[in-house]
């Protein structure tokens, strides 16, 4: 059977819905038009629809039984057409074949009993399966994981959750042939192999001072450079040693005077003189100096742009292997050489015939190089281990875990044996299962065998006629279908088709009565004897009295053939919102009486969704009168129409029917003050507006405090007409407590 049902997310449901939970074989859901029940009947007859995606039911055991729903939707579907599928139900039977009939159906029946406590005792092994799973978890996790977690944290990388410790564990038991060690020696072992794992580290590139050596120790510095000596100005300029200045004085002469004394002293031999002084050889010695100066200027930066990219690469890195404090030491001090080195160049560039000598930096470079060289060699130590390093960390982790386990072995052998023991008891018990269902399942085929030939659509069309000339239907009647085998159609006394002709209520009556047989029967032979649920939504409305009367009826069997668990009906869960139909399916014997297998739920429309109220096995239903005060008494904020129309059926009912009034209009001449009657007037206009006119629902925009003043204007009604008691009845309201009204 049903044990509960969740909708949600479709017509008047909210994202969140409702739960219908602990339904009973027998259950009542009681709810006013438009509160929701069609839509729950629907999703029972097809779950599978898109619009029902959030929606869900579950099922006693997980065993889902054929359900049988009636409600409009059925109406619609099967009476409004030329042929209807016929109902195979069990018809008339030898007196030894429904003996023997019912027999079969009383053993399968204890089967059922068999089976359900079988997958009882098997879901209880499956809880002392998990139990026992359960409690390995938990010791494993205490006494292995936590005591050794900061210790052999690499170790149980991907184990760090209890469900996935156990697993690792129990796989480690199976299959771990690591040698045993102590745990004294597994710390140690885990202090240099565990915790963050190194990386290998690119070795330090070399720098080439060569060429800065070559430069530094070229004799072009300490050599004078000066013109020719044969020249006759050459004794002069050797004797006053200016030949420096004199080169640098060329560019000045312009014309006959000279740049120095400002005479007409210049002449084509002085040029000459000059032109031969500074020869070629001049030119390019000086020359020389000047791409000196310039490459050694170039290189010196490219070397010290090194430096900076190795001091950044080592600065970022968390495993230097450079003394980084000599080595900026030298670095500064190489930066203020290659600053004097490139001044002395300079100032030769500037005169030539000087002799200069440069400092030379081979010191230097050899500390560079010796530094350089020692972290190199660091470098490779690091990188050997390295190599090792993933041999030697998964030989410790699978030592860790070989401690662990022999630690873990009593613990984990006590839960094999355990496991072993419990596992053996249900598989015994799957084989009783087994033979349990394989008997269930000949029983069934020999109720299908006995039933073979006392099955068929004719029974269920004698009945149904039967009923309907019961109670006054002789215009129409079920007949066979002509034009389709196994289907009916409905037929006039002078031999036409109804199709769509009868009034609303014949249909009402008719579908019913259909559904009535198929609840008990079948489309097909094959089916008449499955278990099934029934749904049954408001099947009275458009009928009358004496019809509801039979109806009524006709469904009370059912009800107490599930009761009794009797029959293959299961479950019959009924939808309605008519007070007196719901008393006479509830009421027994002329009582309310509490079933340990019934139970019932009101479902109310508040003013966007609706919600479900559980009322056990009390029925919550007495009569029409009394829901109106329900929902009087309600602090739920519901639609303002729903509050004007409960009250209105209340005063018309108490007042016209009972009281001495013919008109609930005449009431407010019961007030003595001209005040108090035309408040009285306008809680009568504003009861009518709403009940009677919907559409004024439209414009009220919240639950304001007028409904709560009306309210008030009603208890004052029946405090003026000296009723005070009654209302206080309904209401629930002690008669002693003080009443300022």
């Amino acid at each position: 059977m049903i044990t509960s049902i969740t909708v949600k997310n479709v017509a008047s449901y909210s994202p969140d819905g409702v739960l219908i939970e602990n339904l009973k074989p027998v259950s009542f859901i009681y709810g006013a038009n438009g509160s929701g029940k069609t839509t729950i009947s629907n999703f029972l007859a097809s779950p599978e629809q898109t619009k029902y995606t959030d929606s869900s039911m579950s099922w006693e055991n997980d065993q889902a039984l054929s359900i049988h729903v009636y409600n409009k939707e059925f109406r619609e579907q099967n009476f409004f057409k030329s042929n209807i599928p016929g109902v195979f139900t069990l018809g008339e039977a030898s007196a030894d074949q429904m003996k023997s009939l019912e027999e079969k159906k009383e053993e399968i029946k204890k089967l059922r009993e068999t089976l359900r406590d079988e997958l009882r005792r098997l879901k209880g092994f499956d809880e002392q399966l998990n139990s026992e799973s359960e409690r390995l978890k938990e010791n494993l996790w205490d006494l292995f994981n936590k005591p050794n977690k900061a210790s052999f944290s690499d170790a149980f990388k991907g184990s760090t959750y209890k469900d996935t410790f156990k697993s690792r564990l129990l796989q480690e038991f199976k299959s771990n042939s690591a040698d045993l060690l102590t745990k004294e020696e597994l710390l140690e072992k885990a202090k240099t192999i565990f915790g963050g794992r190194p990386q290998e580290i690119r070795l330090l590139p070399f720098l080439d001072f060569s060429r800065l050596s070559e430069i530094e120790e070229s004799e072009v510095w300490s050599r004078a450079i000066v013109g020719k000596a044969d020249v006759p100005i050459a004794k002069l300029i050797g004797k006053l040693k200016n030949s420096d200045w004199v080169d640098k004085g060329q560019q000045f002469i312009e014309g006959e005077t000279c740049p120095f004394c400002q005479q007409e002293t210049v002449n084509e031999n002085l040029r000459k003189q000059l032109a031969d002084f500074f020869d070629e050889s001049y030119k390019s010695a000086l020359e020389e100096v000047k791409n000196l100066v310039i490459e050694f200027e170039s290189k010196s930066k490219e070397i010290l742009f090194q430096l900076e990219d190795l001091h950044q690469r080592e600065k970022e890195s968390s495993d230097t292997k450079i003394d980084w404090e000599k080595f900026e030491t030298n670095v500064e001090l190489l930066e203020s050489r290659f600053a004097e080195s490139q001044r002395v160049m300079t100032d030769k560039l500037k005169e030539p015939s000087r002799k200069l000598s440069l400092t030379l930096l081979t010191d230097l470079y050899s500390h560079f190089e010796e530094q350089i060289s020692k972290a190199n060699e660091l470098i490779k130590d690091h990188n050997k281990i390295v190599l090792s390093f993933k041999s030697s960390h998964t030989l410790l982790v699978q030592s860790v875990w070989k401690h662990i386990v022999e630690e873990a072995r009593p613990i984990v052998e006590g839960y094999d044996k355990a496991v072993q023991g419990i596992s053996s008891a249900k598989s015994n018990l799957i084989e009783v299962q087994k033979k349990t269902t394989d008997k269930g399942i000949q029983l069934k085929k020999e109720i299908e065998d006995l039933t073979a030939g006392a099955t068929g659509i004719e029974f269920s069309e004698l009945e149904m006629n039967n009923t309907l000339a019961s109670y006054g239907f002789f215009n129409f009647k079920v007949v066979k279908s002509l034009d389709k085998e196994n289907c009916y159609q409905i037929q006039r006394e002078n031999g036409s088709l109804v199709e769509s002709t009868l009034s609303e209520g014949e249909v009402t009556f008719l579908t019913f009565l259909y559904f009535y047989q198929l609840a008990k029967g079948g489309h097909s032979e094959q089916t008449v004897n499955d278990r099934r649920v029934l749904v049954v939504d408001d099947p009275i409305s458009s009928l009358d009295s004496n019809v509801l009367f039979v109806v009524s009826s006709l469904l009370r069997k059912y009800l107490e053939e599930v009761r009794s668990s009797k029959g293959n009906i299961n479950q019959l869960i009924l939808f309605t919102h008519n007070s007196y139909f719901h008393k006479q399916m509830a009421i027994v014997e002329g009582r309310n009486q509490e079933f340990d297998n019934t139970g019932y739920w009101i479902l109310r429309k508040g003013r966007k969704y609706t919600t479900i109220e559980p009322h056990g096995k009390k029925n919550p239903i007495s009569s029409t009168y009394e829901l109106l005060w329900q929902e009087l008494k309600s602090e739920e904020k519901k639609s303002g129409v729903m509050l004007q129309n409960a009250m209105r059926r209340i005063l018309e009912y108490y007042f016209t029917v009972f009281g001495q009034f013919s008109n609930i209009k005449n009431l407010p001449s019961k007030f003595k003050s001209i005040e108090e009657q035309m408040i009285c007037k306008s809680l009568i206009s504003w009861m009518h507006g709403g009940s009677h006119d919907i559409a004024d629902e439209i414009h009220i925009s919240g639950y304001d405090d007028s409904e709560l003043r009306y309210k008030a204007v009603f208890k004052s009604i029946f405090n003026a007409n000296g009723q005070l008691g009654h209302y206080n009845l309904m209401m629930d309201i002690k008669e002693d407590i003080l009443d300022i009204n």
